[in-house]
């Protein structure tokens, strides 16, 4: 199985260059995700794909796949996280953590 990392890069590299900026977006809206913080837009606009499942998972840690789910729900893009929903097995009793 893929670790959460992998499966967040993998998820944006299969964003084209419009929509994974639309990804981003979605991050650093106040109010959007809820229950969830939104990242500074200073610290997401220049990042590409690997700085930006890096900045997710120190802001999320064990919620970053989720918050990519409901980003990618939002974006109406639910054929990519299913496409790689199924190489992710959480552990028994455990939190992912990327």
């Amino acid at each position: 199985m893929s670790s959460p990392s992998e499966i967040l890069l993998g998820i944006l590299d299969d964003l084209g260059d419009q929509d994974f900026g639309r990804f981003k977006w979605y991050l650093w809206q106040d109010g959007v995700l809820e229950g969830f913080k939104p990242i500074l837009k200073s610290k997401l606009e220049t990042l590409q794909r690997e700085g930006t499942v890096d900045e997710m998972c120190q802001t999320y840690n064990t919620h970053a796949l989720e918050v990519t789910k409901m980003v990618l729900e939002k974006m109406k893009k639910k054929g990519v996280w299913q496409k790689h929903s199924k190489n992710i097995s959480q552990p028994e009793g455990k939190s992912w953590k990327c």
